[in-house]
């Protein structure tokens, strides 16, 4: 249970810092921000890896919450509005 609690915080600060939406909306970080979750529960990769993996979409996102205040909020909205669906 810790360990997945672990996971997830990192799984939040990675959606809001480390995710990018390919300079698109917020919802489409919090997508990609869900997909990295995925690959960390499933085992199948290190962090390493899945920090490699995600890389290229990682800046952007960067970038869009430094330039928006409001862009880590939506991101926030949007992972609890897909983890409801």
């Amino acid at each position: 249970m810790k360990k997945l609690a672990t996971l997830f915080g990192a799984f939040l600060i990675a959606s809001v810092v480390l995710t990018s939406c390919g300079g698109t909306s917020a919802c489409d970080c919090a997508e990609v921000g869900l997909d990295m979750m995925k690959d960390a529960i499933s085992g199948e990769y290190t962090e390493a890896e899945i920090k490699s993996k995600y890389q290229s979409k990682i800046e952007a996102c960067d970038e869009l919450s430094d330039s928006d205040e409001n862009f880590e909020k939506e991101i926030e909205e949007c992972i609890q509005s897909k983890m409801v669906e």
